[in-house]
């Protein structure tokens, strides 16, 4: 599936699959993060992660990853309701 041009425009908000998959290189991950305006990334999922590189064979490597995507990027709070847009 390739992304399409809509999301030059777009409003991502990822889920931990979505993140793991860009840290993979996927491609199509890739584009769609590129594309996007704006990409959230919710709090739970930067905790996943660090719980996941925390258990992992090389956590020093894997939370460098992590924090170095995260050092350009501020963490939003989120006060959306469910069923509510961006």
């Amino acid at each position: 599936m390739r992304p399409s041009n809509a999301l030059m425009n777009t409003r991502l908000v990822l889920d931990t699959s979505a993140v793991l998959a860009y840290f993979n290189g996927s491609r199509v991950a890739m584009e769609a993060m590129n594309r996007a305006k704006v990409v959230y990334l919710p709090s739970v999922s930067i905790g996943e992660l660090y719980f996941g590189a925390r258990k992992c064979s090389r956590p020093t490597q894997e939370e460098v990853k992590i924090e170095g995507n995260n050092r350009s990027n501020r963490i939003a709070r989120c006060r959306l309701r469910y069923g509510q847009s961006l």
